[in-house]
């Protein structure tokens, strides 16, 4: 995203030629990503995330729905939305909210809890702590596969990180199913 587009971040969505005002605000839409990543009752989800999202809500539930999933992307399409990754989540924006807390007011003199900000730049902010940030090392243990690493010592460090920092896999059995076919078509 470019630094005029974010001058220029979208406070209203179109449904249907009519202009609908939708809640900008970063900590609404980590709510609404917990929503998503739980997948509890769908029925209920679809209702409380259209309730989160817009101050009144559209005419159109399924318009109104796809809105939902172009503004959580950042404008950008589904497959640059945050928290989406093939495998077991690398993140939680809610449940690792005090290390991001923390870097943001570190990294860039941000309170989190004080402060109202659009999505679009949260994401864009958070997309910007480097590696020497809490909240990016924590992912990188995460992401790390312990498989591979031939040094002992090492491996039983990335170990401990992944076990002192894991999060609970949301997936269902279907979406493992699906990746483990995925990883296999890769080996042949």
């Amino acid at each position: 995203m470019m630094k005029t587009e974010l001058l220029n971040c979208a406070e209203k969505v179109e449904i249907d030629g009519v202009e609908y005002p939708i809640n900008t605000d970063f900590s609404v839409w980590i709510e609404i990503e917990q929503i998503f990543l739980l997948k509890e009752d769908s029925e209920r989800d679809a209702a409380r995330i259209l309730t989160l999202a817009y101050p009144h809500l559209p005419h159109e539930p399924k318009a109104a729905f796809e809105k939902v999933f172009w503004f959580y992307s950042g404008g950008e399409g589904l497959e640059k939305a945050p928290c989406r990754n093939l495998g077991a989540p690398l993140y939680n924006l809610k449940k690792d909210f005090k290390y991001i807390w923390a870097d943001f007011y570190g990294k860039f003199g941000i309170d989190l809890i004080k402060t109202k900000m659009h999505w679009w730049q949260f994401r864009l902010l958070l997309s910007s702590l480097d590696e020497n940030c809490r909240f990016s090392k924590i992912v990188a243990y995460r992401s790390v596969d312990t498989s591979k690493i031939k040094d002992k010592e090492l491996k039983g460090f990335y170990e401990k990180m992944k076990k002192k920092y894991k999060l609970l896999d949301v997936r269902t059995d279907q979406e493992r199913e699906e990746e483990l076919a995925f990883h296999l078509s890769g080996a042949f």
